[in-house]
């Protein structure tokens, strides 16, 4: 979505995107969310939440869920809200999305839900939940 909007937003500190999230125009939010996921800045995670939520226009959800992905690891803090988003959002993508950037979190309380979400009537998004049940697998051998 956002890498072939302006590229205002990456000159920006990570506040400054955190306040267009919240405070800018549809665009502007897209791009913010793009840039936060860029920057993997794990003080954004709360901010990228807020987006989450299906009052928000879809290609901000979608972009604030690719965003926390980015962050991976330090973005523990979404995986509850992640989980909401695989079990109800109505598209698809996001729902892929959400798979995989619990995935990239890789933290074992999204396994559930993921495990769940690879019997899901979309193909895209059982794909995607398959592949995050593996990277779980994969990342919870590899642990010490």
């Amino acid at each position: 979505f956002a890498a072939g909007c302006g590229g205002d937003y990456k000159d920006k500190s990570a506040s400054e995107l955190q306040t267009m999230l919240s405070e800018g125009d549809d665009t502007e939010r897209v791009q913010a969310a793009h840039g936060l996921g860029l920057k993997g800045d794990a003080g954004s995670v709360n901010k990228l939440v807020e987006s989450l939520d299906k009052s928000q226009p879809l290609r901000v959800r979608l972009e604030a869920v690719i965003a926390l992905g980015k962050i991976g690891p330090p973005a523990v803090d979404a995986v509850t809200p992640l989980i909401g988003l695989l079990k109800n959002d109505e598209d698809d993508v996001v729902r892929m999305q959400a798979a995989t950037a619990l995935g990239r979190i890789g933290h074992a309380d999204g396994l559930p839900a993921l495990e769940a979400a690879c019997d899901d009537e979309s193909q895209i998004v059982r794909r995607g939940a398959q592949a995050a049940v593996e990277q779980l697998r994969t990342a919870s051998v590899e642990s010490p």
